[in-house]
């Protein structure tokens, strides 16, 4: 979480928070077993750093998906689509890494 953030929020301010979804410019995270909406703002985004990580889009169409990185790149990452079992095979795309955030940050800081 970024500096300067409002008493309510300062109790997950040095934790590391799973992302579950954004609604508007709030975002419900889960810290241990409590949920909680913070705005965006004050959230500072885990970026991807290596292929198989589970990840979501942070802006546009893709938003609220849930993709497995396929190949990893500073710029960009191959990422596939895990949220539902397709009838046929769907196909990896191509997505900035930079829109993208860790769904399970690796490093738990509890």
């Amino acid at each position: 979480m970024e500096n300067n953030v409002p008493l309510e929020y300062l109790a997950y301010k040095n934790n590391t928070l799973e992302f579950i979804e954004t609604r508007g410019n709030m975002t419900l995270v889960r810290c241990q077993n409590d949920k909680k909406q913070i705005p965006m703002q004050y959230l500072v985004p885990v970026y991807p750093d290596m292929e198989r990580l589970l990840v979501t889009v942070i802006s546009g169409k893709a938003m609220r998906k849930v993709f497995r990185i396929i190949a990893y790149g500073l710029e960009k990452c191959k990422i596939r689509d895990i949220s539902i079992k397709p009838v046929r095979p769907k196909e990896d795309f191509l997505m900035d890494t930079t829109n993208l955030v860790q769904v399970f940050p690796e490093c738990q800081k509890f």
